[in-house]
């Protein structure tokens, strides 16, 4: 006999297998944990209004995993990324190609001093590929929501003190950046430079 699920418990089924299948994925590290959540605090802050990277109320929804189209990108790119990024290292570079061949689950373990949303994977997709139908089920579910934040992995120098990664926000229109961090002497992680991407397409694919 065939039977149908309950449109009441299709929510549930979801979630259920999102955390499934975040659960077979390996998670971002601590580290990379404590860089992404440093350069969002300083996007709250407003101290980057050039980059707008919000997330919490009427701001962005990260996305549930991290960016592994990105192969190839930062080999291409390599030396414009050094002549413009100052400071960033050759081990930084080579760290960051090599981690992006993983794609990586991002969960809600990010030290921020507001509430943010993690997308599911059904969500994390480019709004400028969704149908209509699809468009609307995303603000539906996130009103207000600007679009959705999906973060590369991270290259790291060998003494964890400097990353390196790529961010974009996907909405109506698509925007993206290179961003270089760096632990200060007192433990902390700032911003060191970025190399910002003005996109009506997904940057990564463009580059392919």
């Amino acid at each position: 006999m065939h039977r149908t699920i309950p449109t009441v418990l299709l929510p549930l089924l979801c979630l259920a297998l999102c955390s499934s299948l975040r659960a077979q994925t390996p998670e971002i590290s601590v580290r990379a944990y404590a860089v992404l959540s440093a350069f969002l605090r300083i996007q709250l802050e407003g101290q980057d209004p050039a980059v707008n990277f919000r997330v919490g109320p009427k701001g962005s929804v990260i996305a549930a995993f991290t960016d592994a189209s990105l192969k190839h990108v930062a080999t291409k790119e390599g030396e414009r990324l050094k002549s413009k990024l100052t400071g960033l290292t050759f081990e930084t570079l080579e760290s960051f190609e090599r981690c992006t061949d993983e794609r990586m689950a991002i969960n809600k373990k990010f030290d921020l001093p507001v509430a943010y949303q993690i997308a599911p994977p059904d969500e994390a997709k480019d709004i400028l590929e969704m149908n209509r139908k699809e468009v609307d089920a995303f603000y539906e579910h996130h009103r207000d929501a600007m679009g959705i934040i999906q973060f590369s992995c991270i290259g790291l120098n060998p003494t964890g003190t400097q990353a390196l990664f790529f961010v974009e926000r996907v909405g109506h229109y698509s925007k993206g950046a290179w961003i270089l961090m760096e632990m200060n002497k007192s433990g902390n992680w700032v911003l060191r430079g970025k190399l910002v991407k003005w996109m009506s397409r997904n940057y990564a694919r463009s580059l392919r």
